[in-house]
């Protein structure tokens, strides 16, 4: 990464003519799988807006990204960052982020189902109240 930079050339041509060329090197590395960090916000009548925000470790500059469902189809966004409406029981609809730089791509997939309603295998059920125990009356 060290080599990455503007290297200069100087070519002579003939006796007296002089010409000099720059050449940009720029390096890359493989991406390793992107982080997604997701925020749900609660906005009330049952839906979640969910952002997701990919993240592959890389300068900026190098990195491109889209967000798709994993079945493929229109490309949702190609920012580092996705908002997701999601209504409480909707069915799951999982979105991928792929980062790419020129010489490599990597994905990563997130649930806005997961994100506003929680895993339901670790959700306990709820727990029965005994008629006139509850906060909530009899």
């Amino acid at each position: 990464m060290a080599d990455e930079g503007e290297y200069e050339v100087e070519k002579k041509l003939l006796a007296y003519n002089v010409y000099g060329c720059s050449y940009p090197l720029s390096i890359y590395k493989r991406l390793s799988e992107p982080e997604i960090r997701v925020h749900p916000v609660m906005v009330g009548n049952g839906t979640c807006n969910v952002t997701f925000t990919c993240s592959a470790g890389e300068k900026a500059g190098t990195l491109m990204y889209t967000w798709t469902y994993p079945a493929g189809g229109a490309i949702l966004s190609a920012e580092e960052s996705l908002m997701v409406q999601h209504r409480l029981g909707d069915e799951d609809l999982p979105i991928t982020c792929t980062a790419m730089n020129p010489v490599s791509n990597s994905s990563a997939s997130a649930s806005p189902k997961v994100a506003c309603e929680g895993d339901a295998r670790s959700i306990p059920p709820p727990r029965a109240h005994a008629a006139g125990n509850s906060p909530c009356g009899p």
